[in-house]
């Protein structure tokens, strides 16, 4: 079984264990993420402009490519997720949009025959989250794990469809198929700060401190992500805390696939935690 696979940039630079463990859980579970020819960055963020359409050209290019694949694209980066899935709401929804956006790609032309998914989505409705408890090596069943979604993976609800914005339960549903006590968290959904980090010399550690306390006050070993962004605000902020504050409560963040990895017995290692499971 493959699936057409849109890594996109970030996955082929500073988050290259995120690519890599997906692709090796996708080979432990018997199905293979093809990854798009000739694909290109999405812009990372979807553009709030309603009249200009020019941003949403290369995400659409994006669709083309995954169009000539099959029938379905496949993301990881929460933020790739957002901004695909509402391009193609968007010119689904817009013949006059689909229409100009044709026109300008030329020879790309988006026929609306691609539907955007998640990885978690294709854990969960192509393969069966009991294939993964069925994969599960290790016995997970004292690590108790804090599933992060941000902002990016459930807003807008209406363009997304991803679960209910607030109170989702599919990162928790995975998390569970792996044998983790799945840790419900009151800020699992809040912003980490996101794209501030752009303009500022350090990731805002207000909301990461939020974010993190949040997860270690219900007992949570470790935070489990899905976008490269919320990793690196959450990691990079706590070890600025620490600086200023040694007795602050930090977290392992690793990605959900890294977390499937050691689940599946693919790796040794997780996030440095000494960890005492079978």
């Amino acid at each position: 079984m493959k699936f057409p696979y849109y890594p996109g940039c970030t996955l082929k630079d500073s988050a290259e264990e995120f690519n890599e463990s997906a692709h090796n859980i996708a080979d432990a579970l018997g199905f293979e993420l093809e990854e798009l020819e000739e694909w290109q960055c999405c812009g990372a963020v979807y553009p709030l402009s309603t009249d200009g359409l020019f941003p949403l050209a290369a995400p659409l290019r994006n669709l083309v490519r995954a169009e000539e694949m099959g029938d379905k694209m496949v993301t990881l980066c929460s933020a790739c997720y957002n901004v695909h899935k509402r391009a193609d709401h968007t010119v689904k929804n817009d013949e006059e949009k689909l229409e100009r956006l044709n026109s300008y790609n030329r020879e790309d032309e988006y026929n609306k025959g691609v539907e955007v998914v998640h990885l978690i989505e294709v854990l969960r409705d192509e393969i069966g989250f009991d294939r993964l408890e069925e994969a599960a090596e290790r016995d997970l069943g004292e690590l108790k794990v804090a599933s992060y979604y941000g902002c990016l993976l459930l807003r807008p609800e209406e363009e997304l469809q991803f679960d209910d914005p607030e109170d989702p339960s599919l990162f928790e549903d995975l998390i569970s198929s792996l044998g983790c006590e799945a840790v419900k968290f009151p800020d699992r959904c809040e912003c980490c700060g996101a794209y501030a980090t752009v303009h500022l010399e350090r990731p805002p550690e207000s909301a990461v401190r939020a974010v993190v306390s949040s997860a270690v006050s219900r007992g949570a070993d470790l935070i489990a992500v899905s976008c490269p962004l919320c990793q690196y605000n959450l990691e990079e902020s706590q070890n600025n805390i620490l600086e200023k504050e040694p007795g602050f409560a930090d977290i392992p963040i690793v990605y959900f696939t890294e977390l499937m990895e050691y689940a599946f017995g693919l790796t040794d290692e997780l996030a440095g935690l000494d960890l005492q499971v079978k």
